[in-house]
């Protein structure tokens, strides 16, 4: 990455983690995927319960095998290629009382708004209310100036999604059934820790 790239980072990101703060949020900046990813196993204790929801930046990293191989940590992974339709819906439901969820957001503001769309609800339900600790990673690409712009690019940006019988990937939109916005829907999103990459 140019040093003019890492410098903007770096300043976008101290502005988002300050904004955050005013929001009851705590977040932190890492340069780089590998360590955000020493930084998010550090935060999960030992013998804790982790619920995995979707996030492309997540999986690309390696997380999810590395958290799956900590000592007593006990992954919960809806994503598992043979699960039925139920058996995953059952998963998503256990997550919701997992002492740790590891996820993804749509987008975030430069004023520190989350924007989540989410096809099932529990992903934003979780980080409503359920784990007693949600760790969401982010990167740079998802940063938005305004709470506009974020929607915007939520709502209509396609998304690779693989399909667990065949493994083909299909480009798809998200539907957009629930949204979450920080504090602007009546309710606020506490205890979070993100992760700006």
């Amino acid at each position: 990455m140019d040093e003019h790239q890492v410098v903007w980072n770096e300043k976008v990101a101290a502005k988002i983690i300050k904004n955050l703060e005013k929001r009851r949020m705590a977040g932190s900046y890492a340069a780089s995927a590998a360590k955000a990813k020493d930084e998010v196993l550090e935060m999960i204790p030992q013998g804790a319960t982790v619920f995995r929801c979707g996030s492309m930046t997540v999986g690309g990293m390696g997380l999810w095998e590395a958290i799956a191989a900590l000592p007593g940590v006990s992954l919960i992974d809806p994503y598992q290629p043979d699960l039925s339709r139920e058996e995953g819906l059952e998963l998503r439901r256990q997550g919701l009382t997992a002492d740790v969820m590891v996820a993804g957001t749509n987008a975030i503001t430069l004023d520190g708004r989350l924007v989540n769309l989410d096809g099932m609800g529990n992903r934003v339900a979780a980080m409503a209310f359920g784990p007693k600790k949600v760790i969401l990673v982010v990167g740079m690409n998802k940063v938005a100036p305004d709470l506009e712009s974020a929607v915007a690019g939520s709502s209509t940006m396609p998304h690779r999604l693989t399909t667990s019988a065949t493994g083909s990937k299909t480009l798809v939109s998200r539907p957009a059934c629930v949204r979450t916005v920080g504090r602007r829907n009546g309710f606020a999103i506490c205890g979070v820790r993100l992760k700006v990459i």
